[in-house]
């Protein structure tokens, strides 16, 4: 069976392997289906549901994601490479040795996923980062901005952030009230242009009319 894009609404519960697919393939339905050794390059998969679908030594090349469906779907050795995954949902889903480089994933959605080894280089403002459980999760470049963490070791034990990300956070802490000679002691970690970036974004920087 062929991953073809005619048959967009008709492509659940198969096996595909091999293919490299391109085409339109907004709105499909490729539910409950199985894609190893798949590349996809430049489709449009705006609104696809993938959901409960397994994918193995896959990539995405210049794919338009957006609103897709990839709830309770297993990535193993999966890459998206300069992908629009703008509120796509991974909710429930796992992920072992997985990359999104470039592109842009913003109020995307990983509520409950389960991560191993992955890595984030991709605008993530916005999205829903709540994992479940997380191993070796390296932020790279991301912008973070907006995005939902939870609070405990799960989120943060072995996860790699940048010098720019956690300059954001700790000055982010600093804004807060209370505790005023260690909130000062805080900001020596803070650069100048993130400090300026932190005072705008939370409008009570001098710049801010």
């Amino acid at each position: 069976m062929s991953f073809r894009a005619r048959a967009r609404r008709s492509l659940s519960g198969k096996p595909y392997i091999g293919e490299h697919v391109t085409g339109d393939f907004r709105n499909a339905l490729s539910e409950n289906c199985a894609f190893n050794q798949m590349t996809f390059s430049e489709c449009q998969m705006g609104a696809s549901s993938f959901y409960h679908s397994i994918f193995v030594n896959c990539e995405f090349h210049d794919c338009n994601l957006t609103l897709a469906n990839f709830n309770a779907c297993s990535f193993k050795d999966v890459h998206f490479y300069r992908c629009n995954l703008d509120q796509a949902r991974f909710v429930a889903a796992t992920f072992d040795t997985c990359s999104f480089i470039e592109g842009r994933a913003e109020y995307a959605t990983f509520e409950d996923a389960g991560l191993k080894d992955v890595r984030f280089d991709t605008q993530l403002h916005g999205a829903d980062l709540r994992w479940h459980g997380a191993i070796n999760v390296d932020y790279g470049d991301s912008n973070l901005w907006g995005a939902s963490f939870r609070v405990g070791c799960r989120q943060f034990v072995g996860a790699k952030f940048d010098q720019k990300q956690l300059e954001l956070f700790i000055g982010l802490l600093t804004k807060s009230t209370g505790n005023d000679l260690f909130r000062h002691e805080l900001k020596r970690f803070v650069s100048e242009d993130i400090q300026k970036v932190v005072d705008r974004i939370t409008l009570v920087g001098e710049e801010v009319a």
